[in-house]
Parts: C-alpha cells; structure tokens; sequence
C-alpha cells in the first residue's frame, strides 16, 4: 500500500510539471502520432520529443495503441473498451501521464464486421499463397514490405523458434494480422495529409506496421530511445546503416586525436570483453569430458554463437535462412562435411530454454557441444577456438579484438562497412568458407573495430537529454528493461529539472530535427556547440565526461 501511493505521488507530481512546460490545444489540423507504453524512461524523453515535432509541424499530438496481437488481442470485448474510456476521460493511469504532455486523443485499430467482410477475399488469397516460411518472410501488401514483421511476431507471440506454416494457428494469426495491416492502411491512407510524424519505440514486430505504412506516404518516423533517435523513411527502413552513415566523421579527425580514440575505446572494449583470466585449460578439460573421440582428430574449433530464438531476428534485414532455427539445420548440414568440433554457445538472455532445444536438436550429432554458461568468452577464446559464427551479433567486433575470427550470416549487419568480420556473399559463398577456411583465413585491421566503437558507442550514443544515467545500472540493455517501469524515475528527473536544462533538451532535438540525418550524434549537442571536430572541443566532448 505506501508503495502505491508513492507511486501515485511520483506520477501526480510528473504530470503537473509537465502541465506547467508543455501547453497544446486542439485547434491544430494537422497530428503526431505517438506509441502508447508504460515505460517511465520513455514518457519524459516523449514529452519532448513529441512537443518538438508538434511545434515543428504545428500538430496536435495522438497516442496510438500499436502491442495488437504481441500482448493484446486483435478483437477486444465492450467491458475493456468501457473500461479504457473511463480511464482516459479522468486522465488515469498511463493515460493520464501522456494527456499532461499534450496527448488530448488516442487511436486505437478498431476492426469492424466492414473491415472484415470488404478485406476477405483478399486476406484469403494471401493466406492461401502464402504457404512457405520463405513467402511469408518476404511477403509484401500492397507494394509495402510486412513479411519480417509478421514472422518476428509469430516467433514472439507463440515463443516458437519456427513457424509452423501448415498449422491453423498460423492461419488464423496471419488473417488477424492481415486484418490489423488493412486497418493502419486505411487510417494512415485517409489521414496521410495531415500526418507529419509518426514517434515509436519498437519498429519490429507489428509494432512496427504503423511506421512501415507511413513511409509508403512519405511520412517520416522517428524511432527513440534514452540515447537515440534514428529517423525511419523509405532510405532507412532499419537501424542498420547507423554506422555506414556516420562513418565519414572519422576521416575530419586529426591524427593526434585519432590515437586518443584508439587509446580510450580500446580500454572501453577491454572492459565488456573481459573474463575469467584463465588460460582456458579448465573450458579445454571439459570439452575433452564430453567428447566421444578424442579432441586431436578434429582439425577445427568453431564456436556457434547464439541468438535469442523469438528477440526480432530481421531487425536488420534478411539474412540466409528464414530464421535462427533454419541457421542451425544449414550448419548441421555442413558439419557432415568436415571433421570439425562444434560448439554451441547460446544466448545469455535465454540460455535454459534455449539450451534445451539445442539437446534435443543436436542429440544425434556427437560433434557438437554445448557451453556452459558459467565459461566467460576470453576462458572459451583462450582454448582456442579457430573460427566464430553468427548473424549479427556484437561478437563480430569482439572477438576479432580478442583475436579471433569471425563469419557473419548475412550482409544485413551493423558492421558491414569494415574488414575486421567476414561477410558472405551469399548461402553458397558462407558454406564454401567455413568448408574451406585456411583459404579464406582473412586478416583484418584492429584499428578498424575501434574506429567501428568509437563511431557506434560513443559518437551515436547520445545522452541528448542529459539524463545522466549510470553505466552499471542504467545503460546494460537487460537491466534498463527492468527499470522501465519504476515512477521514482519521475522523482529523479524532476528533482534534476530545470529550465536551462529544459531549452538545451529542446535546442538539441531541434538540432537533429532541422538537419538532414538519420541518426542523432553528438554534434547535435547543444552543450559541445560544434562547428568543426577541432582539438580543444573534441576532447571536450568525448573525454570532458
């Protein structure tokens, strides 16, 4: 109970500032659209955002409901549609907090028995076409790209490592999302005119069907988070390009201050690598327990290392299979073909679940074992592990920094424009290497995962609202997800609060909004005030902290 009340005061206390800073009036034609969540983090970085784009655009400011058919039901009963009404007309709950920011209506995909019965044929023959992984993935509506979303849904939604093509649940789900498609279809359609923007937090899964249909009306979204905004549109469909696009920056630094970069990026990357200071003999040991024949007749090491089976697995794009399962068939596929060990390391977030598919999925295949959690990468690395494998994953840049190579398992990777990861040119051409690999034994330029760093987490990693957060406990992915609903954060931010700090937010967002970028970057800090990356404010910047 007091922590009820505490939480009522944190927010009765948020939502006041926020009346005091933030005035809208529905006398505006033109609208924002913002994503509906409960995340406190995101309310106050929304507040300004939002703010920004409709002073921009001079737009009333929506909030949209877009967790339909992740935690919502696509039909929803009259008592919750009553319930919902009430909370909105006496601004309570998360309803309230976002109507204190400007937020005076919300939208909600409502489908109707005309929806359905104008919309059957058609939905029909799409399902009925649509019967293989490979053209659900790749299906389009409409000349609009849906597929990946929809297949990162169904993984999501039935916590399946594939999907069951034949099943009715497949059926049913892709009528329903189908149906949930046609509806953002029609309101953005008829509303394309008056909408200026579109602010969300995800742009995966169905989440990200409402931003994904703007930009066919060349309606820009911006996608947000604590150190972030990335402008989505028709040239920037993914977060991929993050670093390509920025990657010219490097080329305006002085030598002098390149080799200050290098120095404290590399101290930097030492840090998240770290391990176990071992030599790997304990990991080396255990494998030589497991094995059925004994470890010197195999000539290679691989380690396979994991992704989180249903975590939006085209958030970059396709990659060479329809999903991590169909990955993990092509390798066993390969491993008949040469006389390696394989190990298999799953992901972190997810590894008991995960671990037991691997046991059940590799159970006839004496050449692969699985890690243990408990072995750190540097313990792993030190027994020497000949190659690494995985899609996209952060190892692409880590491993190499600890001296290992690595294959990628698509061209669709944050890392594409450097050397210091191998990335296939197709199916064919990532069988022939790992098959083949003294010949395609690449070297690679240890200056260029720095470079790589430095540009992805530190010059695009932006505290642009100078939330100041802590690194232990504020900027791990994991444990920022189970602080987002904590309201003492409201507490924090107002007790930080003040109207200089206020005009900065504002001025920096500004900034990104009025240039031509993508990706927010420090240059867009008002505080640094950049004309040119010159010594004295360089290090101001980037090693004032």
């Amino acid at each position: 109970m007091i922590d009820y009340f505490k939480k009522y005061k944190s927010i009765k206390i948020f939502k006041n500032h926020n009346y005091n800073f933030f005035k809208s009036n529905l006398t505006k034609k033109n609208i924002i659209l913002v994503e509906l969540n409960k995340w406190s983090y995101l309310h106050v970085i929304k507040s300004y955002i939002s703010n920004c784009l409709s002073i921009k655009f001079n737009a009333n400011i929506l909030g949209f409901e877009s967790y339909t058919l992740i935690s919502e039901k696509l039909f929803r009963g009259l008592f919750k549609k009553i319930i919902r009404s009430i909370l909105i007309k006496l601004s309570l709950g998360t309803y309230g907090i976002y109507k204190s920011f400007g937020v005076k209506e919300f939208v909600y995909p409502n489908i109707d028995k005309k929806l359905i019965h104008t919309k059957k044929k058609l939905i029909n023959k799409i399902v009925d076409e649509t019967n293989t992984k490979e053209k659900f993935l790749n299906l389009s509506v409409n000349k609009i790209y849906i597929g990946d979303l929809l297949y990162d849904t169904y993984l999501k939604k039935f916590e399946t490592e594939t999907v069951d093509i034949k099943s009715s649940k497949f059926t049913k789900f892709l009528k329903d999302a189908l149906l949930l498609f046609y509806w953002w279809l029609n309101y953005i359609q008829a509303n394309n005119k008056i909408i200026k923007a579109v602010v969300v937090v995800h742009s995966v899964y169905t989440f990200g069907l409402p931003s994904r249909i703007a930009s066919k009306f060349n309606i820009d979204t911006y996608l947000i988070s604590h150190k972030s905004i990335v402008k989505l549109n028709r040239n920037n469909q993914y977060i991929t390009d993050d670093v390509s696009k920025n990657h010219k920056i490097f080329k305006k630094i002085k030598s002098k201050q390149k080799k200050k970069i290098y120095k404290f990026v590399k101290n930097e990357i030492s840090k998240i690598t770290k391990g176990i200071s071992t030599t790997g003999k304990n990991f080396k040991k255990k494998i030589k327990h497991n094995l059925k024949i004994p470890l010197k007749k195999y000539k290679k090491k691989i380690l396979i290392c994991c992704h989180h089976f249903r975590d939006a697995p085209h958030v970059y794009g396709k990659f060479f299979a329809t999903d991590f399962q169909e990955w993990y068939e092509i390798l066993k596929k390969i491993s008949k073909k040469t006389d390696y060990l394989w190990l298999i390391k799953p992901h972190p977030e997810n590894y008991e679940n995960d671990k037991k598919f691997f046991e059940i999925f590799f159970k006839n295949n004496k050449d692969f074992i699985i890690v243990k959690k408990k072995y750190s990468n540097q313990e792993i690395l030190k027994s020497k592990i000949d190659l690494a494998l995985t899609c996209f994953g952060t190892v692409s840049f880590e491993y190499p920094f600890l001296d290992t190579r690595v294959v990628n398992f698509t061209k669709n990777h944050p890392y594409r424009k450097y050397k210091f990861s191998l990335t296939p040119r197709n199916l064919k051409h990532y069988e022939s290497i790992i098959k083949n690999y003294k010949k395609f034994n690449y070297t690679y330029n240890r200056e260029q995962i720095l470079e790589f760093y430095f540009i992805k987490r530190i010059f695009l990693n932006v505290d642009f609202m100078y939330l100041n957060l802590d690194p232990k406990r504020d900027l791990n992915g994991y444990r920022l997800r189970q602080r987002f609903f904590e309201t003492k954060f409201y507490d924090n931010w107002i007790l930080n609060w003040s109207k200089k700090k206020h005009n900065l937010i504002i001025k920096n967002i500004n900034n990104f909004l009025n240039s031509k970028d993508y990706f927010i970057n420090n240059l867009h800090i008002e505080k640094s005030n950049l004309k040119n990356l010159n010594s004295k404010t360089f290090n101001s910047l980037f090693f004032g902290r």
